[in-house]
């Protein structure tokens, strides 16, 4: 796991492991939190975690799974202690395996490891369409703004979140 504010970390499966980020009413914008299995697939080719915590419209954290740039592993976001917030889950697996051609991205070995947008901002490519299997994870920079799905952004006035890689 390694993301915004934090050190690395290796976490086995089954595992967990707890960050304390600020304070409970310090704004902390623009944070992101990724992970990988084996092979680090290298900078924005990552599913990411996105939040930004505490923000002056009722104290709410906002937050969403972001497959813009790539997808590599399935996620969740579950807000802790806060029954009436919604989880986030981006949990098929067909999202890295089925990925079309133009952005598969393999290792030295010829292993699949991401699955990366070649245009992050194109709501028709077929990288967004295909990303776009998942309703609560952004498919392409403005997902928010258009189309048919719900928002992929979430805001709840949380204090933990768990994100949980692989559900």
């Amino acid at each position: 796991m390694r993301g915004s504010d934090i050190e690395d970390a290796i976490i086995e499966p089954g595992a967990a492991a707890c960050r304390d980020l600020g304070t409970a009413t310090e704004p902390l914008s623009a944070k992101r939190y990724w992970g990988f299995i084996g092979e680090d697939p290298g900078a924005e080719h990552h599913t990411l975690a996105e939040f930004t915590f505490n923000t002056d419209f009722h104290d709410f954290d906002w937050y969403n799974i972001s497959h813009v740039d790539a997808h590599n592993l399935t996620m969740q976001i579950v807000p802790l202690d806060r029954p009436n917030c919604d989880t986030l889950t981006c949990a098929d697996t067909s999202l890295l395996t089925d990925c079309p051609e133009v952005g598969r991205q393999t290792n030295d070995a010829d292993e699949l490891i991401a699955c990366v947008s070649p245009d992050r901002d194109n709501a028709s490519s077929v990288v967004a369409q295909h990303f776009e299997a998942c309703d609560d994870g952004y498919a392409w920079s403005g997902d928010d703004q258009q189309g048919d799905d719900p928002s992929p952004v979430r805001a709840c006035a949380g204090e933990d979140w768990e994100i949980v890689f692989c559900p």
